[in-house]
Formats: structure tokens, C-alpha cells, sequence
């Protein structure tokens, strides 16, 4: 019974989902693709980070730092920061474009947005482009993010934090590749 009533909530669901009128706005934007040349400079050198990676702490400890993912069918990079511990977050990392877009799921409880939209010398600069979940105009937030691909075992996070119209240096994240 719990099936057909399912089924039917589905069937329900979908047909007014179709049954939208043709001049209703649409939520959504369209880009145009990223040329092979943008997205070989822009998202191969992003997956080819797949993998795990630590980091000394202040106290002279390695940690594992960040665990890489390449998942959705090669469209999307999973990065966790301070993977399985109580301190985890997550980084989603997507092609939008000509440009990625970077999602950050915040220990805060907000969602950043950040887009790099070149690379120079192996840096990419992740830039403010919204926040999810904000709950004041002041609210702080990760708003920005370099990140320095220094050879293909050694990588740089400098995170930055906005807050009230200001912008101050947050953590950095010096890490190995895990071999």
C-alpha cells in the first residue's frame, strides 16, 4: 500500500511540475560551455588533485587534510577538509561555464559560493559570488579562497573570511600528497 501511495504522490508531483504555464520566469541561468582549452587550463589540473593529503599541525602532528574526490560522471570534485573528524567540510567544486564554481559547506552552518575564472601560474583565485544560508547582511562568512598548486604533491589553501563589509585572513592549509 505504502508503494502506491508513493507512486501516486510521484505521478502527482510530476504532473504539476508539466502542467507550469509556457511565460512562467525561470529560476535558472544558461552559460555557454567552456571551450576545451578553458576547461583543460581550469578544471584537469583541479582533478588531477584526486587523492589524500596532509598537513603538519601547530603542534608538530600530520593530519590527513583534505580527501579529493573526481565524482558525477567527471563533473563535479569533492574535496573534505579534515576528512572523517568532528571538524569536516566539504567543498564541491563544479564547471559553470568558463568558470568553476566552488561550494563551501561551512562548520558555521552557512554554504559560500566562490568562482575562479582564470589561473595564473598554478593559482587559482576563488572569489566571493554569494552565500547560502546567511542569516544577517553582516554575517560572516568564508568568502574567498587561493589556492597554489605548487608541483603535483604539494598544494596551498589560503582561506579569507568576510564579515560586516570586511575581509581578513583565515586559515591556510599547507598539503602533501599522500603517498
Amino acid at each position: 500500500m505504502r508503494s502506491i501511495a508513493c507512486a501516486v504522490l510521484a505521478a502527482a508531483a510530476l504532473a504539476g511540475c508539466s502542467s507550469a504555464p509556457e511565460t512562467a520566469e525561470k529560476p535558472y541561468r544558461t552559460v555557454a560551455a567552456a571551450s576545451a582549452e578553458e576547461k583543460k587550463a581550469l578544471w584537469d589540473p583541479l582533478a588531477a588533485l584526486a587523492g589524500e593529503w596532509t598537513m603538519t599541525t601547530q603542534k608538530g602532528e600530520t593530519v590527513l587534510g583534505l580527501r579529493v574526490e573526481v565524482t558525477s560522471g567527471g563533473t563535479a570534485i569533492r574535496e573534505a577538509i579534515f576528512p572523517d573528524s568532528e571538524g569536516e567540510m566539504v567543498n564541491l567544486y563544479t564547471m559553470d561555464g568558463a568558470s568553476v564554481l566552488m561550494t563551501h559547506y561551512c562548520h558555521v552552518g552557512n554554504q559560500p559560493r566562490m568562482r575562479a575564472t582564470k589561473t595564473e601560474g598554478g593559482t587559482w583565485a576563488f572569489d566571493a559570488a554569494g552565500c547560502g544560508n546567511l542569516t544577517s547582511a553582516d554575517g560572516g562568512f568564508m568568502g574567498s579562497m587561493t589556492l597554489k598548486i605548487r608541483d603535483a604533491d604539494h598544494i596551498e589553501q589560503a582561506w579569507f573570511w568576510h564579515e560586516g563589509g570586511k575581509v581578513a585572513p583565515g586559515p591556510v592549509l599547507v598539503l602533501t600528497r599522500k603517498k
